[in-house]
């Protein structure tokens, strides 16, 4: 890391930590690099990133896969962020991969994800909060030249099934974008779209949720759409995960949605470097 380094920060539930099934290729990513807050480095990017932090800033161990579900949800509980499942690929590298190419400019990722969450769990006074912040400030400080920050956005699911009005949702994902703004200094809330999970009309209240703030406040740029497509598509998603996408299309939404967001700091004129 050598020249000025736009920072990255990934959040959402567990597509965007990266339940697919798979681990595709675990090469480093140009250009890209991973901030590690339990050992406050900076290592090159690849599959399979992010790191399991608990609710008390220490390492926390990965589920397991056993026990009833009083047992996942006292573990989940008890975690503030999540690394991808199973050492398997997620969406971040393609996204790095596809930013650095197109804008030539290097990335420090912040994966900052946990799966099953609402929206409304990563708020201020929230551990998912508190732990997201703490760790791009961590970031922020490790990095000597930073160039511009970023925040990106994979998550609805939960919201979908548990019915979550629009309305809701949106003053949600307000909030939060104008807490990360005065917190972290983040230029935009580049949002991708989520796909189908209860396969009914939820799904699409939420994400007309997302069109809708994207078109309302100029903070909020949409990456990509092709989440809810690729849903319908055979061969997408993990067979073992209902809902979650497989590591080739994760690949394709980061891909797609890494290349927009070179686009729009282009047409923006967003130029720190």
């Amino acid at each position: 890391m050598n020249s000025k380094t736009d920072i990255i920060i990934f959040g959402g539930q567990s597509n965007m930590v990266g339940q697919s099934g798979s681990l595709i290729s675990d090469k480093c990513v140009e250009g890209s690099f991973e901030y590690r807050y339990l050992t406050d480095s900076i290592i090159p990017l690849k599959n399979p990133n992010g790191e399991y932090i608990s609710i008390d800033g220490t390492q926390a161990k990965p589920w397991a896969g056993n026990g009833n579900e009083d047992d996942f949800l006292k573990w989940h509980a008890g975690i503030a962020l999540g690394g991808a499942t199973d050492g398997c690929t997620n969406l971040i590298p393609a996204f790095c991969r596809a930013y650095h190419k197109s804008c030539k400019r290097e990335v420090l990722a912040v994966p900052a994800a946990k799966g099953a969450t609402h929206a409304r769990d990563w708020l201020s006074g929230t551990k998912c909060y508190e732990y997201l912040v703490k760790k791009a400030k961590g970031a922020i400080a490790k990095c000597e030249n930073i160039g511009n920050i970023f925040f990106v956005w994979f998550q609805g699911e939960n919201d979908q099934v548990n019915s979550t009005l629009p309305k809701n949702y949106e003053e949600t994902l307000t909030k939060l974008k104008n807490l990360l703004k005065a917190e972290l200094g983040i230029q935009c809330f580049g949002i991708i779209r989520v796909g189908r999970f209860a396969n009914d009309k939820r799904d699409d209240d939420i994400m007309n949720s997302q069109e809708n703030v994207c078109a309302k406040d100029g903070d909020f740029v949409m990456l990509t759409r092709i989440a809810s497509s690729l849903c319908e598509e055979a061969g997408r998603m993990n067979p073992d995960a209902a809902g979650h996408f497989n590591a080739y299309s994760l690949e394709l939404i980061g891909e797609r949605a890494g290349k927009k967001l070179a686009q729009i700091i282009s047409e923006r004129n967003i130029q720190n470097a």
